[in-house]
């Protein structure tokens, strides 16, 4: 534990979580004897995740004190406890106000008084488990690119790859002008204008590979798709960075996944259904992808930018953009790619 900074912390609620330093120096002749006092301020209360619990001494003021005796010339560290109730701090960040006062022993006035920000950053179980799903499935999904690429492409007929590059190249148009378009709606709607270019990107988008994979229902050719659209975005817009390899890849693994438990890559069998079995069959495949890739992504920025959000807000992104509007789309992939189909019989 040392030799990595890693630690425990306490649990009992009448154990310091830690404990802050505060150091003096005497530039004087005599020797001080002082009070060093810390609290930690909500505005002008004290803040109630910070409440000393030790013996229930502070009588509701919030403050922890310690003696210290500072030698002249000298310095000196008061070490005094900082108790924390994790489940009372908000989750990501917050900011408070650190207040440390310096008072010789039995006098009334402080010596000094400092204040400071301090801000916590608390983290989330749940977040932390689906991050590491999130990171799991990308490292999946470019395990599986890596290993199936050659033989995907390999494999396949030109006209096939034609194909798949007409509708990545189509998906490509689609996002940058929703791009374009997220630009003008967020000056209106602010934070809400996910939910109305979401209905241009997103489902649209999905709309394409709905219809690309009932042309071409086999393995690999929604992940083509994905992987030339982030090329061309990347090449056209300059858009490459090394944390796309993880939302690529987690794209990637969850399409794939959710594609061939459904059916829709194992059997061609399913696109001679009726209409109303083709629609829930590609519902269930792309909305359940969608719904896993929009959470990957939502949890990655949380940890990789501490971008946090409200918890109804991330709900109706999830339920909205990340699986009605997919679900949408598919009914309307059902009958565009049925008469694509006439047109190529």
């Amino acid at each position: 534990l040392a030799a990595t900074g890693l630690g425990t912390r306490g649990r009992d609620r009448q154990t310091p979580w830690a404990f802050t330093g505060v150091r003096l120096r005497n530039t004087g002749e005599v020797a001080l004897n002082v009070v060093v006092r810390a609290r930690v301020l909500d505005g002008d209360q004290p803040a109630p995740p910070f409440r000393p619990q030790l013996r229930e001494s502070a009588g509701g003021t919030g403050v922890v004190s310690g003696l210290l005796r500072v030698p002249p010339g000298a310095t000196a560290t008061a070490a005094l406890p900082l108790f924390v109730a994790d489940a009372e701090l908000p989750e990501g960040a917050s900011a408070w106000v650190r207040e440390i006062t310096v008072t010789p022993l039995g006098g009334d006035q402080p010596l000094w008084r400092d204040t400071a920000p301090l801000h916590v950053r608390r983290g989330s179980s749940w977040v932390s488990l689906g991050f590491l799903v999130g990171l799991l499935g990308a490292l999946g999904g470019l395990g599986l690119v890596l290993a199936r690429i050659r033989s995907w492409i390999g494999d396949a007929r030109t006209a096939d790859l034609t194909t798949i590059a007409v509708f990545a190249t189509l998906a490509f148009m689609v996002s940058t002008a929703a791009a374009v378009l997220a630009g003008a709606a967020g000056a209106v709607l602010g934070p809400f204008q996910s939910f109305a270019t979401s209905l241009i990107d997103d489902a649209l988008r999905y709309a394409l590979l709905a219809t690309l994979v009932t042309l071409l229902p086999r393995p690999g050719v929604v992940s083509l798709a994905v992987l030339v659209t982030w090329l061309m975005r990347g090449v056209v817009l300059g858009g490459f960075g090394p944390i796309d390899l993880l939302y690529v890849g987690g794209q990637v693994f969850w399409l794939e996944s959710c594609l061939w438990l459904a059916g829709l890559t194992r059997s061609s069998a399913w696109v001679e259904a009726g209409a109303l079995s083709r629609w829930l069959r590609l519902g269930l495949g792309f909305s359940a992808a969608s719904l896993l890739a929009s959470m990957s992504g939502l949890v990655m920025s949380m940890v990789l930018y501490r971008l946090y959000y409200a918890g109804w807000y991330v709900a109706a992104l999830l339920a909205l953009p990340g699986f009605l509007y997919v679900w949408l789309a598919c009914g309307f992939a059902t009958g565009f790619a049925e008469s694509l189909r006439q047109v190529e019989r």
